[in-house]
C-alpha cells in the first residue's frame, strides 16, 4: 500500500446564522505525478468539487449543537483509497470533540469513489490523510489577537483584544485554562502561556454574574534563544 501526503487543505467558515462557507480561494490541486511514476488518489472534481461537496454536506452548526467554544478546528482524517477508488477504512486522528470527528467521517463516508492511485498507469490502493479546518465564530464575543487568528504563541506576552456586544469592557472578566491572563483596559488584555497545550478562554459579566461565551486558542511554540 502507498502512502501519500494531504493532497488537499480546506479552512471551512461556520456561524450561528449562516451556512458553511469556503474562504481558502486556492483552487490548486492538481494532477501529482510522483517518484516511481506513481499519481496519487484525488477526488474526481478537485479542489474546488471537494469544497462544493463539503458545503453541500457538512453541518454547519454541529459545534454549536454540542455547545462548543469559538476557536479552529482542524481535523485530521486518514482513509484509505482501493484499486476501485472506493474510500474504506476511516478514521479520524483527532480528538477535538463536539461533533466535528464525527461529521467528517459522516460526510466522507459519502463522498462516493475517488480516482485511485496509480503506479505506471495501473491502479493501486494508498492511504490519504486529509485535514478539514473548522472555524467557529458566533459573532456576539470578538476575539482579536496579533499572533494570528484563534493562535497564542509561548514564551512571549500575547496581546489580545476581547469585546462583546453591547456590554462594557469594565464588567467583563475572562478566564484562561492554562497560563495567564492580564487585563489592560479598554478591551486589552495580556496572555501569557508556558507550553503548546491548547487553551481555552472564558468570558463573563460580572454585572449580571452571566457567562458570555468562548474561544479555542492554538498555542504555537515560540522558541526564544538564550
Amino acid at each position: 500500500m502507498y502512502k501519500f501526503l494531504t493532497p488537499i487543505l480546506l479552512l471551512l467558515v461556520f456561524t450561528k446564522n449562516t451556512n458553511a462557507q469556503t474562504v481558502d480561494k486556492k483552487e490548486i490541486i492538481k494532477t501529482k505525478v510522483l517518484v516511481n511514476d506513481t499519481i496519487q488518489a484525488s477526488y474526481p472534481e478537485g479542489l474546488k468539487g471537494f469544497k462544493k461537496f463539503l458545503e453541500r454536506n457538512l453541518n454547519g452548526s454541529v459545534i454549536y449543537d454540542n455547545f462548543g467554544p469559538q476557536g479552529i478546528y482542524r481535523v485530521v482524517v486518514k482513509f484509505n483509497i482501493d484499486t476501485a477508488g472506493k474510500v474504506t477504512d476511516i478514521i479520524a486522528e483527532t480528538t477535538l470533540g463536539y461533533g466535528v470527528e464525527a461529521e467528517a467521517l459522516k460526510v466522507l463516508k459519502k463522498s462516493g469513489n475517488w480516482v485511485p492511485a496509480s503506479l505506471k498507469g495501473k491502479p493501486i490502493k494508498s492511504t490519504i490523510r486529509q485535514p478539514i479546518t473548522f472555524m467557529a465564530d458566533d459573532g456576539d464575543v470578538s476575539f482579536e489577537s496579533k499572533s494570528g487568528l484563534f493562535i497564542l504563541l509561548t514564551n512571549t506576552k500575547n496581546e489580545l483584544l476581547i469585546s462583546v456586544n453591547k456590554i462594557k469592557d469594565e464588567t467583563l472578566r475572562v478566564t484562561i485554562s492554562n497560563g495567564t491572563i492580564v487585563k489592560q483596559g479598554d478591551g486589552k488584555y495580556f496572555v501569557s502561556v508556558n507550553n503548546s497545550k491548547r487553551v481555552l478562554l472564558e468570558v463573563y459579566d460580572t454585572k449580571k454574574n452571566k457567562f458570555i461565551g468562548s474561544a479555542f486558542f492554538d498555542v504555537i511554540e515560540n522558541k526564544v534563544d538564550n
